[in-house]
């Protein structure tokens, strides 16, 4: 019995010394977790203009585990991980740009900033800043420029609500590609050019309503317009040479006295023959 309990004694000492490094690497893992989400809500907090202190009870002094899960418009995972899934901050009258620092809420899948007064480009490298959101929602704000090609990176995408902005250019025919795309909604903006055609979705006409330059799809059929303004140009151009030589030749001919138009044909083959031989 005795031997038994020596063997015991030394097998929970042999397993010991594992479980404590997979018990602080756990504990570690987790702290770090923490911080990081910690330093996403602190840098979207710092980044924007608060005009109605609707972020005032983001208060990071002296908060404990799980507080950050209590802050207003944030979802955790699990209250005992601190892993932010969701930050929902509609409405809030907020102003600035698009908030970097949120690369750091890295199991985010849910942002909502619409109603506010964000501005500026959409990050080129938003694939980075929010790899697996799936549902995104700047809309009702005024963000501005181009939509990023890098935005089909994000392959989780299920919402894309973009509408109501100052956004311009061509909507990337690669957002096509994103195969769990459900809802899409890019209306109200200074959008050109042909709409993508998806692989696993059929947008309605409203989802692109309000921009005049956009075509194809469920819109009216594109027409090759740069072609016909090249091809316009140039017959233009010919045709406006060809009539003023052709002006020019007839009111020499019939306008001018004869007398007038051999004088200055003569003047004309006197200046050439003047002209020194180089």
């Amino acid at each position: 019995m005795t031997k038994l309990m020596g063997r015991d004694k030394k097998t929970i000492l042999l397993l010991l010394p594992p479980f404590l490094c997979c018990l602080l690497s756990t504990t570690s893992t987790s702290s770090s977790m923490d911080q990081d989400n910690l330093s996403c809500l602190r840098s979207i907090k710092s980044s924007v203009e608060d005009p109605f202190g609707s972020l005032n009870t983001w208060n990071f002094d002296n908060i404990g585990n799980g507080d950050i899960c209590m802050l207003k418009g944030i979802t955790c995972w699990s209250y005992y991980t601190t892993s932010v899934q969701s930050i929902k901050l509609q409405g809030l009258g907020l102003k600035g740009k698009f908030p970097q620092g949120i690369r750091n809420c890295t199991s985010l899948t849910t942002l909502d900033l619409s109603n506010n007064n964000f501005f500026g480009p959409i990050p080129s490298n938003i694939n980075q800043l929010i790899p697996y959101v799936k549902d995104l929602n700047l809309s009702y704000n005024k963000f501005s420029g181009e939509i990023p090609s890098s935005m089909v990176s994000c392959v989780r995408l299920n919402h894309l609500v973009l509408n109501k902005n100052q956004l311009t250019g061509q909507i990337p025919p690669q957002l096509g590609q994103l195969y769990w795309i459900k809802d899409l909604n890019v209306a109200n903006n200074r959008l050109s050019g042909p709409v993508p055609t998806f692989v696993s979705y059929s947008a309605l006409p409203e989802s692109y309503a309000n921009n005049k330059g956009l075509c194809g799809g469920p819109l009216k059929a594109c027409e090759e317009q740069g072609k016909a303004k090249d091809s316009f140009k140039s017959g233009f151009a010919v045709g406006w040479a060809v009539s003023a030589v052709s002006v020019t030749a007839v009111f020499m001919f019939v306008c001018m006295p004869g007398e007038h138009l051999i004088k200055m044909l003569v003047t004309r083959g006197q200046t050439r023959e003047e002209k020194p031989i180089k």
